[in-house]
């Protein structure tokens, strides 16, 4: 559904929430994204995620791993210096 979405909405970025051990979903997600040529969107996770988990994450494609403590604005800050376009209000 993710995919689907994203495919559907043109999405410059994704952003997952991992806060249980759905490390293999994610994994898997990056391998649909690669499947249906999304290599262009940045897809990003936070929560309590372990280093070894965090490294195999960023193999399968996963652009930033924010951990907990991370700050608000440094999330904003990374996904608007790295996305495809900006909006602007």
């Amino acid at each position: 559904m993710i995919v689907d979405a994203a495919i559907q909405e043109d999405v410059d970025a994704i952003g997952i929430s991992s806060h249980a051990s759905n490390y293999s979903q994610i994994e898997g997600l990056m391998d649909l994204m690669r499947k249906n040529d999304l290599d262009d969107v940045l897809v990003v996770c936070g929560g309590n995620i372990p280093k070894h988990q965090i490294e195999r994450l960023i193999a399968k494609g996963v652009a930033k791993v924010f951990t907990p403590g991370s700050a608000g604005s440094e999330i904003v800050d990374y996904l608007v210096s790295n996305t495809r376009r900006l909006v602007t209000q």
